[in-house]
């Protein structure tokens, strides 16, 4: 019945435009405005523009205004600042002084903060950045594990793959690897929606119908094996719930590598953001687990785990 009020309330124009409108007023007196190319959300003296076709993220905007406008820089126009991510392009990204390429919506820098704090990367370490969106995250990590380290970034989206690309080759990042490809507890073939946005997914975790294709999965152990690694010193993973699937094989992993993970938990096939699931798993193997918020009203909870000290 949910999925079905949703897939009305995207469908029908007038009734996005109210209840969109109830929830901007529930979430700060914002004011959302449709066309048939864009959704423009305005707060105060600030317009952030989605194209109409990506308006399923509208909500997480409205909710999460202040954290999307404040990691990129807003271009004065009319009295406003705009934040129009209406079409692939070029943002500057705050404090960092670089124009970065993105697909439909921004990083946050506040999670980019978060992953550098808690991971505590150092000169030399390997990185997988699984999820790697645009590469916000892979350039960050990039820069701070340098020319002894590596930095191993996987994304399945065609769309934010190919963006990936392009920031990685606009940076000349030379110790990053990227592969086009989804993470699973098998190497296998999955059906996957491409949304070419940061809510890409395996078909089957997510309600949406649209961008389907096929593409191939593989565990970590394969990547490993790809690449390989003699060692891994810490793990980003953003994959949409498919995190639930990937520990389900994990222990051999993680007692052979030992790194330390950042992870956002989606919710799982049932609705439940299931983090009890994960604290179990790294209590077995003898890990540290800490949850925190990655924004103010985030729905999306980090986990950080690390090994514990003997």
């Amino acid at each position: 019945m949910i999925k079905i009020i949703k897939r009305c309330i995207l469908n029908y124009d007038f009734l996005f435009f109210i209840v969109s409108n109830l929830y901007g007023l529930i979430n700060g007196f914002k004011k959302v405005t449709i066309n048939k190319n864009e959704v423009c959300i305005i707060e105060k003296n600030k317009k952030f523009i989605l194209s109409y076709h990506t308006r399923v993220y509208a909500f997480d905007v409205i909710r999460e205004f202040n954290y999307y406008t404040s990691s990129v820089e807003g271009i004065f126009k009319h009295n406003l600042y705009e934040y129009n991510f209406s079409k692939p392009g070029l943002h500057k990204i705050p404090n960092k002084n670089i124009d970065f390429y993105y697909t439909f919506l921004p990083e946050g820098i506040e999670t980019n903060d978060i992953y550098l704090k808690y991971l505590d990367i150092k000169s030399g370490d390997y990185i997988l950045d699984l999820g790697a969106y645009c590469g916000l995250s892979t350039y960050t990590f990039s820069k701070a594990v340098g020319d002894e380290g590596l930095v191993i970034s996987v994304e399945p989206d065609i769309q934010n793959f190919n963006a990936l690309e392009k920031n990685v080759k606009n940076f000349n990042l030379k110790n990053v690897n990227i592969i086009n490809c989804a993470i699973w507890s098998e190497d296998t073939e999955l059906e996957f929606i491409n949304d070419g946005n940061m809510g890409s997914a395996v078909s089957t975790l997510i309600d949406r119908y649209s961008n389907k294709t096929k593409i191939n999965a593989f565990s970590l152990d394969s990547i490993v094996s790809k690449f390989n690694l003699a060692k891994v010193n810490a793990i980003k993973m953003d994959i949409e719930g498919s995190e639930y699937k990937v520990f389900t094989n994990l222990s051999q992993f993680i007692n052979v590598y030992k790194p330390k993970f950042i992870i956002e938990i989606h919710k799982n096939n049932s609705g439940v953001i299931d983090c009890k699931f994960f604290e179990k798993i790294f209590a077995e193997n003898n890990y540290s687990f800490e949850i925190r918020k990655q924004s103010e009203k985030g729905i999306f909870p980090l986990i950080f785990a690390y090994p514990k000290v003997n």
